[in-house]
């Protein structure tokens, strides 16, 4: 008898334990309008502003964050740990002020022939 008592219990506490989440609650992913990255080696003489869409290129494993200006250009981002910021604004228009490298850097520029920019700063135009 006190078996079946045990293993009443002990299958009693699977039942609840697996009926309850005990995940993390999603939480507002909502971005503020704008941002920036620390750019104290870079040369902000040459900076540009680009008018463009964030997307995401390639397949998993190999995805790469590229820029996809109005006019159609697409531009590579260096270096790869603003992928992961830049990633979550997918979606929206952003007004973007860059620096665009004079040479190819990063596995996203040899596929976007328009060239390789560094992220200064960036405003979220259109939600």
């Amino acid at each position: 008898m006190p078996m079946k008592a045990l293993s009443f219990t002990f299958l009693f506490f699977l039942m609840i334990f697996s009926i309850f989440s005990f995940g993390r609650r999603e939480t507002n992913t909502r971005h503020p309008l704008d941002g920036s990255f620390p750019s104290e080696h870079l040369n902000a003489e040459n900076s540009q502003n680009i008018r463009a869409r964030v997307r995401i290129f390639g397949s998993e494993p190999r995805t790469f964050v590229g820029l996809v200006s109005e006019e159609g250009r697409e531009y590579s981002v260096y270096p790869q740990s603003q992928e992961q910021v830049l990633a979550g604004l997918q979606g929206y228009l952003i007004d973007f002020t860059v620096v665009l490298l004079d040479e190819a850097h990063g596995y996203g520029s040899l596929f976007l022939r328009d060239g390789t920019v560094t992220v200064i700063s960036w405003r979220i135009i259109e939600q």
